[in-house]
């Protein structure tokens, strides 16, 4: 019984001293982890927190980058699971992140990933990124970051995807970036880079993504790309690119995205540039040289959904196969020569109809002729921009243009439209822009277009409108622009026009045939910048409201019958920079409060009725390039300084009262004012002197009057001395010296005494 007992008692001591150990183990390994990762990589750990050093400390985002915690949880910070305690991903994008990058961050020599974009980092690229052999994703996109690429950036053998975008860096693009084999991804958009693209890119076999756009970068694109057989997304727009597409490019079956926009690029598209690029959803080639026509296989790139060739020289009629694109979202051909003489030039527009997709549609700036097609009524409903613009379209409006009920901009300008504009156009209730500008239309302004009330954009100046403006204008509260001007509009201006409180850019109705006065209501146009009524046949008085329009910066009233005078209030208009109320009416001095208008920079007053002088005030409107006061009735002294020394940008023709000014004015002199205090003694003297040399001269008379026809001899004695005291007293104010001559009280005197002793 004993032997059994000793032997389980033997061996249960055994198990307890075993996990006894075993916990004593398990203690030690935990607190020799715990020293581990709190200072386990001392270079990881150093490196960044000399990282956190450069940054400014105003972010409060590194706050957990302490000595106290696990480096391994920091923010941003990620371990590896194969080496702990080494640093393999620093990740902190949009972080608020200021200053520049430590070149410490070569030491962080374990790092797959940096991703810091969308911060405020600057200075440079540390060439110390060469030392991370491991490196994979570089992503410093959206930075301030200057100068330019290491070069021993090539060391990073492993990097798959290197993200520059958005900063300032400038100089070449390294060509030992083409000796990274497993690079797939090349983003350096909108910088500075200068040079060419280097030839050696063509080496990055794996690469599907290259971005180069939005640079300075010049030369031809390289026929090297046409082996990167991986390429998908191709973004070289916004350079001074050179020469001719190599057409290899085109044989790159792999491409989604292709966009060589606004460069200088120059020779036509192949033929059978549609045959090879099965997937291409993107061909933007617009803003270059490109010439020929448009070919025909396109029509073959069925995925294709934003087709953009405008602003090149594109020629002949555009192929009607080009609606067979079914998925087109986007077709802009606009600023090119392509032509239309016929209907049979038009039956493009019929095979658009079965793009159902189609959003945008721009065909401006050719050389499009005859009647648009009824057809494009049956255009998508989803068709939100459509621009005809600038071409030689004639025929009226198709009514049926009140289908497209999507369309949230119509541009039918500098065309050679006739008839009248639809009253269907008020069915677009999504329309934004209506551009009908520099036709042959002709009616009223339908009244329907007030049911536009998403209308920010309405154009129709330069056609033959006739008839009021239509009062429903008070529903396009969305308003910014309204421009009328260079029609034949008749009537008074409704005061619904002055409701629109959202008028900001301008309001034109000039050169029409408009009557009345200017209602008060302009003064609630605050917000409105441009205001022109010039041209038409508007009376009454200018309006003191327009005071309140303290953000207008032109105002144009002239050739008017405008009356009375200038508003006080107008100085008010402080930002106000052309006034021009040339032709009209206006009487009254010109008012001194224009000369606080400091912004102003051209004045027109001329063929009006101003009086009086010109206010010296106007001379210190320093901004003032152009004054022109001609053909009033002003008078008096023409100022010296500011526009008035500037004699080609002023005009005073006409003032026949003016005087002084520049010599180059050549205006007679002004007569030389006498000063005080000398004048005022002047004016008592000459006060004095008159009635009393008047009265002399009268008694002088009488007396010889009365010596030669006069009566007996005490007469004749009293005569004779009464002149010899006249004479004496002449003498006395007539010698030499001020101070010996009779002052102007005793001749009185003296003069009275000798007349009452005459009188007896």
């Amino acid at each position: 019984m004993h032997a059994p007992l000793l032997e389980f008692s033997h061996t249960f001591m055994m198990a307890v001293l075993l996990r006894f150990l075993l916990f004593l183990s398990s203690i030690y390994v935990m607190k020799a982890a715990a020293v581990l990762l709190g200072h386990g990589n001392e270079t990881d750990l150093a490196a960044l927190l000399a990282f956190k050093k450069m940054i400014d400390p105003k972010s409060e985002v590194l706050s957990s980058w302490n000595g106290t915690l696990n480096l391994c949880v920091w923010e941003g910070v990620a371990c590896s699971r194969r080496h702990p305690m080494r640093v393999v991903a620093l990740e902190l994008p949009a972080r608020g992140l200021a200053g520049p990058i430590s070149p410490s961050i070569g030491n962080l020599t374990f790092l797959r990933i940096i991703t810091l974009t969308g911060n405020n980092l600057f200075g440079e690229i540390p060439s110390t990124l060469a030392r991370l052999r491991r490196l994979r994703f570089l992503n410093l996109t959206d930075n301030l970051l200057q100068g330019v690429i290491p070069a021993n950036i090539s060391y990073c053998s492993q990097l798959r995807h290197i993200g520059l975008s958005d900063n300032q860096l400038h100089g070449t693009i390294p060509p030992e970036i083409g000796s990274l084999p497993k690079l797939q991804a090349l983003f350096l958009g909108n910088n500075s880079f200068t040079g060419v693209i280097p030839p050696s890119l063509g080496n990055l076999s794996f690469l599907n993504g290259l971005s180069i756009g939005l640079n300075n970068l010049e030369g031809p694109i390289p026929d090297s790309l046409g082996q990167l057989t991986n390429l998908g997304f191709l973004h070289l727009p916004v350079n001074n690119l050179t020469g001719t597409i190599p057409p290899s490019l085109f044989n790159l079956s792999s491409f989604y995205y292709i966009s060589l926009a606004v460069n200088q690029l120059e020779g036509s598209l192949p033929d059978n540039i549609g045959n090879n690029l099965p997937i291409l959803n993107y061909l933007l080639l617009g803003g270059n040289r490109l010439t020929g026509t448009i070919p025909a296989s396109l029509s073959n790139i069925s995925q294709l959904e934003m087709f953009e060739l405008a602003m090149n020289n594109f020629s002949g009629r555009i192929p009607s196969e080009i609606g067979r694109l079914q998925a087109l979202v986007s077709l802009d051909l606009g600023g090119n020569q392509l032509e239309a003489s016929g209907p049979e030039d038009w039956l493009f527009l019929e095979y658009l109809t079965n793009c159902s997709s189609i959003q945008q549609l721009g065909l401006d700036s050719n050389r499009l002729g005859w009647e648009l097609p009824a057809v494009i009524a049956n255009l998508s409903t989803q068709l939100e921009v459509l621009a005809l613009d600038h071409n030689y379209i004639s025929g009226s409006i198709p009514p049926g243009i009140g289908n497209l009920v999507g369309l949230e901009a119509l541009a039918l300008s500098s065309n050679y439209l006739i008839g009248i504009i639809p009253q269907s156009i008020g069915k677009l209730s999504r329309l934004q822009k209506l551009y009908l500008d520099i036709n042959n239309l002709t009616g009223p302004i339908p009244s329907s277009l007030g049911n536009l009330t998403q209308l920010n954009s309405l154009i129709v100046a330069f056609n033959n409108l006739q008839g009021p403006i239509p009062t429903t204008v008070r529903n396009l509260q969305q308003l910014t622009l309204l421009d009328l001007s260079h029609n034949k509009l008749s009537s008074s201006i409704p005061k619904e026009t002055f409701v629109l409180s959202s008028l900001s850019q301008y309001l034109s109705l000039s050169y029409n045939l408009l009557v009345g006065s200017l209602p008060s209501e302009v003064g609630g146009l605050t917000n409105l910048r441009s205001l022109e009524v010039s041209g038409n046949r508007l009376s009454g008085e200018i309006p003191d409201t327009l005071g309140n329009c303290q953000v207008m910066e032109y105002l144009l009233m002239d050739d008017n019958n405008f009356h009375g005078n200038i508003p006080q209030t107008m100085g008010n208009m402080r930002g106000l920079q052309v006034l021009n109320l040339t032709q009209n009416n206006l009487s009254g001095l010109i008012p001194d409060a224009l000369g606080s208008i400091s912004g102003l920079q051209e004045l027109y007053l001329s063929h009006n009725n101003f009086s009086g002088p010109i206010p010296k005030i106007l001379q210190n409107l320093t901004n003032l390039l152009k004054l022109d006061l001609s053909f009033n009735h002003l008078e008096g002294e023409v100022p010296k300084e500011g526009v008035f020394k500037n004699v080609s940008a002023l005009s005073i023709l006409g003032n026949d009262g003016l005087c002084g000014g520049m010599l180059q004015l050549h205006l007679p002199a002004c007569p030389t004012p006498i000063r005080s205090p000398r004048k005022k003694r002047l004016q008592r003297y000459v006060r004095i002197v008159i009635p009393i040399t008047g009265a002399t001269l009268f008694f002088i008379l009488s007396l010889l009057a009365a010596l030669f026809w006069g009566g007996g001899n005490t007469s004749r004695r009293i005569v004779e001395t009464c002149l010899v005291s006249v004479i004496k007293v002449g003498l006395l104010c007539s010698k030499q010296s001020p101070r010996t001559r009779m002052s102007m009280r005793d001749a009185a005197k003296e003069m009275h005494t000798i007349r009452d002793a005459y009188l007896g």
